[in-house]
């Protein structure tokens, strides 16, 4: 996978997290409400899925977002708010600052 599709699926994991989280659902609750298997909704958010554009249009239908939204870089406004970050995104984040 090239740099930017790194780059993006990691926008897609944050944002997916950061927006199913505001919306006070669960993993399995998000996979209901967009007709995909939580296993699906857990690799995405993980970082280690790599969605169809089917699934990505099921994800932001569930969510109430556009596409754009789900792949765009996540508002540092929004994370910083929530207090919501996942210890492996805080910890990833702490070592590009170090680099």
């Amino acid at each position: 996978m090239g740099n930017k599709s790194v780059i993006v699926s990691g926008h897609l994991s944050r944002n997916m997290f950061n927006l199913r989280q505001a919306r006070n659902l669960s993993q399995g609750a998000l996979a209901s409400l967009s007709g995909l298997p939580r296993s699906t909704v857990s690799h995405v958010e993980s970082g280690s899925g790599n969605p169809s554009l089917r699934s990505l249009i099921k994800v932001a239908n569930a969510l109430h977002v556009s596409i754009e939204e789900l792949l765009a870089r996540p508002r540092t406004d929004e994370r910083r708010s929530s207090g919501m970050r996942r210890p492996a995104l805080l910890a990833r984040d702490s070592r590009r600052l170090h680099q």
